[in-house]
Protein backbone atom coordinates (compact mmCIF):
# COMPACT_ATOMS: atom_id res chain seq x y z
CA UNK A 1 0.00 0.00 0.00
CA UNK A 2 3.22 2.74 0.73
CA UNK A 3 4.24 1.90 -2.62
CA UNK A 4 1.13 3.15 -4.20
CA UNK A 5 1.59 6.37 -2.43
CA UNK A 6 5.32 6.98 -3.18
CA UNK A 7 5.15 6.39 -6.92
CA UNK A 8 2.89 9.44 -7.58
CA UNK A 9 5.28 11.21 -4.59
CA UNK A 10 8.04 10.30 -6.20
CA UNK A 11 7.10 11.51 -9.93
CA UNK A 12 6.03 14.87 -8.43
CA UNK A 13 9.64 15.36 -7.26
CA UNK A 14 11.63 14.36 -10.19
CA UNK A 15 8.98 16.54 -12.28
CA UNK A 16 9.70 19.69 -10.36
CA UNK A 17 13.74 18.69 -9.89
CA UNK A 18 13.84 18.31 -13.32
CA UNK A 19 12.33 21.83 -14.27
CA UNK A 20 15.54 23.75 -12.87
CA UNK A 21 17.86 21.16 -14.93
CA UNK A 22 15.90 21.26 -18.73
CA UNK A 23 17.39 22.34 -21.62
CA UNK A 24 19.00 25.93 -21.74
CA UNK A 25 18.60 26.01 -17.07
CA UNK A 26 20.97 27.24 -15.25
CA UNK A 27 20.14 24.92 -12.30
CA UNK A 28 23.78 23.48 -9.89
CA UNK A 29 22.93 20.03 -9.79
CA UNK A 30 25.17 18.94 -7.03
CA UNK A 31 23.95 21.85 -4.81
CA UNK A 32 20.36 20.30 -5.37
CA UNK A 33 22.16 16.63 -4.98
CA UNK A 34 23.63 17.28 -1.90
CA UNK A 35 21.30 19.26 -0.04
CA UNK A 36 18.78 16.23 -0.93
CA UNK A 37 21.68 13.73 1.15
CA UNK A 38 21.32 15.85 3.89
CA UNK A 39 17.23 15.45 3.60
CA UNK A 40 17.84 12.02 3.41
CA UNK A 41 19.96 11.41 6.33
CA UNK A 42 17.41 13.27 8.41
CA UNK A 43 14.77 11.36 7.03
CA UNK A 44 17.02 8.52 7.80
CA UNK A 45 17.27 9.46 11.38
CA UNK A 46 13.43 9.90 11.84
CA UNK A 47 12.67 6.57 10.63
CA UNK A 48 15.37 4.82 13.18
CA UNK A 49 14.18 6.92 15.97
CA UNK A 50 10.54 5.32 14.45
CA UNK A 51 11.61 1.58 14.61
CA UNK A 52 13.01 2.18 18.13
CA UNK A 53 9.66 4.12 19.10
CA UNK A 54 8.28 0.70 17.65
CA UNK A 55 10.21 -1.57 19.41
CA UNK A 56 9.53 -0.02 22.62
CA UNK A 57 5.73 0.11 21.93
CA UNK A 58 6.20 -3.58 21.20
CA UNK A 59 7.83 -4.30 24.44
CA UNK A 60 5.90 -2.75 26.62
CA UNK A 61 3.34 -6.06 25.85
CA UNK A 62 2.05 -5.88 22.31
CA UNK A 63 -0.32 -2.89 22.34
CA UNK A 64 -1.27 -1.65 19.26
CA UNK A 65 0.69 0.73 17.21
CA UNK A 66 -0.46 4.28 17.67
CA UNK A 67 -2.42 5.54 14.09
CA UNK A 68 0.74 8.66 14.97
CA UNK A 69 3.38 6.44 14.38
CA UNK A 70 1.69 4.92 11.05
CA UNK A 71 1.55 8.27 9.62
CA UNK A 72 4.93 9.33 10.82
CA UNK A 73 6.47 6.49 9.16
CA UNK A 74 4.12 7.21 5.83
CA UNK A 75 5.69 11.04 5.57
CA UNK A 76 8.90 10.02 6.60
CA UNK A 77 8.52 7.46 3.64
CA UNK A 78 7.32 10.28 1.50
CA UNK A 79 10.27 12.87 2.84
CA UNK A 80 12.64 9.18 1.27
CA UNK A 81 10.83 9.55 -1.86
CA UNK A 82 11.29 13.09 -2.78
CA UNK A 83 15.09 12.87 -1.26
CA UNK A 84 15.94 10.58 -3.36
CA UNK A 85 13.81 11.36 -6.63
CA UNK A 86 15.97 14.60 -6.29
CA UNK A 87 19.45 13.01 -6.14
CA UNK A 88 17.98 11.08 -8.93
CA UNK A 89 17.68 13.59 -11.10
CA UNK A 90 20.57 15.64 -10.18
CA UNK A 91 22.85 13.12 -10.93
CA UNK A 92 21.54 12.47 -14.23
CA UNK A 93 21.29 16.33 -15.07
CA UNK A 94 25.07 16.17 -13.73
CA UNK A 95 26.15 13.27 -16.00
CA UNK A 96 24.21 15.13 -18.85
CA UNK A 97 25.83 18.26 -18.92
CA UNK A 98 29.59 16.51 -18.45
CA UNK A 99 29.04 14.22 -21.14
CA UNK A 100 30.72 14.65 -24.48
CA UNK A 101 29.12 15.16 -27.11
CA UNK A 102 31.19 13.63 -29.71
CA UNK A 103 30.81 9.80 -28.06
CA UNK A 104 27.01 10.23 -27.02
CA UNK A 105 25.19 8.76 -24.69
CA UNK A 106 28.30 6.13 -24.04
CA UNK A 107 30.16 8.32 -21.60
CA UNK A 108 26.95 9.10 -19.89
CA UNK A 109 25.79 5.66 -19.72
CA UNK A 110 29.59 4.48 -18.01
CA UNK A 111 28.96 7.69 -15.70
CA UNK A 112 25.75 6.00 -14.28
CA UNK A 113 26.94 2.41 -14.65
CA UNK A 114 29.60 3.49 -11.94
CA UNK A 115 27.29 5.34 -9.59
CA UNK A 116 25.17 2.66 -9.82
CA UNK A 117 27.61 0.00 -8.56
CA UNK A 118 28.45 2.69 -6.12
CA UNK A 119 25.50 2.51 -4.67
CA UNK A 120 24.49 -1.04 -4.63
CA UNK A 121 27.51 -2.38 -2.33
CA UNK A 122 26.73 -0.58 1.07
CA UNK A 123 23.40 -1.96 1.01
CA UNK A 124 25.16 -5.77 1.37
CA UNK A 125 28.24 -4.40 3.78
CA UNK A 126 25.21 -3.07 6.16
CA UNK A 127 23.52 -6.53 6.42
CA UNK A 128 26.40 -8.46 6.81
CA UNK A 129 27.54 -6.21 9.34
CA UNK A 130 24.21 -6.47 10.73
CA UNK A 131 24.18 -10.40 11.17
CA UNK A 132 27.63 -10.56 12.41
CA UNK A 133 26.86 -8.34 15.26
CA UNK A 134 23.79 -10.27 16.08
CA UNK A 135 26.05 -13.13 15.86
CA UNK A 136 27.86 -11.87 19.16
CA UNK A 137 26.93 -14.01 22.26
CA UNK A 138 23.89 -11.87 24.30
CA UNK A 139 22.39 -11.60 20.81
CA UNK A 140 22.48 -7.82 20.20
CA UNK A 141 20.28 -5.85 18.11
CA UNK A 142 22.45 -5.24 14.88
CA UNK A 143 20.12 -2.24 13.40
CA UNK A 144 20.53 0.35 15.87
CA UNK A 145 24.11 -0.02 15.92
CA UNK A 146 24.67 0.00 11.79
CA UNK A 147 21.79 2.40 11.12
CA UNK A 148 23.79 4.54 13.49
CA UNK A 149 27.16 4.29 12.08
CA UNK A 150 25.99 4.54 8.19
CA UNK A 151 24.00 7.88 9.61
CA UNK A 152 27.37 9.05 10.65
CA UNK A 153 29.07 7.86 7.12
CA UNK A 154 26.63 9.80 5.66
CA UNK A 155 27.33 13.05 7.73
CA UNK A 156 31.23 12.63 7.45
CA UNK A 157 30.40 12.40 3.50
CA UNK A 158 28.37 15.23 3.10
CA UNK A 159 30.88 17.19 5.52
CA UNK A 160 34.12 15.99 3.53
CA UNK A 161 32.90 15.94 0.03
CA UNK A 162 29.89 18.54 -0.12
CA UNK A 163 31.45 21.38 -1.37
CA UNK A 164 34.20 18.53 -3.34
CA UNK A 165 30.87 17.96 -5.36
CA UNK A 166 29.50 21.45 -5.77
CA UNK A 167 33.16 22.33 -7.33
CA UNK A 168 32.92 19.86 -9.59
CA UNK A 169 29.67 21.43 -11.83
CA UNK A 170 31.92 24.71 -11.89
CA UNK A 171 34.64 22.82 -13.77
CA UNK A 172 34.61 24.22 -17.76
CA UNK A 173 32.97 22.02 -19.90
CA UNK A 174 36.02 21.04 -21.71
CA UNK A 175 37.82 19.92 -18.99
CA UNK A 176 35.47 16.78 -18.98
CA UNK A 177 35.48 15.97 -22.41
CA UNK A 178 37.61 12.67 -23.70
CA UNK A 179 40.74 13.46 -25.77
CA UNK A 180 42.24 10.82 -27.75
CA UNK A 181 45.70 11.76 -28.84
Amino acid sequence: LLTTVMLPVSMAAQGYVSKGFSAGGTGKPMIVFCRAYGWRLAVGALLTALVFALGTDASRGGTPIPAYLYALGTVASCGAAVASASMFVSQMAFYNRVSDPKIGGTYMTMLNTISNLGGQWPGTVVLATKGAIEALPGKPNGFYGVALASLLAGVVWLTAMGRRAGRLQEEPRASWRVSVA
